[in-house]
């Protein structure tokens, strides 16, 4: 049996419940999230805060659109598991003619 919700179909499958977020901040030595102050503590901060607040929100509880046969729909709840700054040099250096990109 297919079940659909909001035009979206469930083929079955498992369903996350409840997810853990992982903040990973790819910032090599020399280099600054911030450009006024020189450190790097309120950007991470911030992202941090964003996926510790994101669970239990509206924003968040679109999920419940994705229920499977099992438990239901997805609880609307997140948390930050940890985070990690990776120190590894960047590939190319980046400039304003020659950007870094994704």
């Amino acid at each position: 049996m297919v079940a659909a919700s909001n035009n979206v179909f469930y083929n079955g499958g498992p369903t996350m419940h409840i997810s853990i977020n992982y903040a990973i901040f790819w910032l090599p030595s020399g280099n600054n999230f911030e450009q006024s102050s020189g450190t790097n503590s309120s950007y991470m901060s911030l992202v941090k805060r964003f996926l510790n607040d994101t669970g239990g929100t509206s924003y968040y509880n679109i999920l419940n659109q994705y229920p499977d046969n099992v438990s239901g729909a997805p609880l609307n709840k997140s948390v930050l598991g940890a985070s990690y700054v990776d120190t590894t040099p960047y590939p190319a250096s980046g400039t304003p003619t020659s950007p870094l990109h994704d």
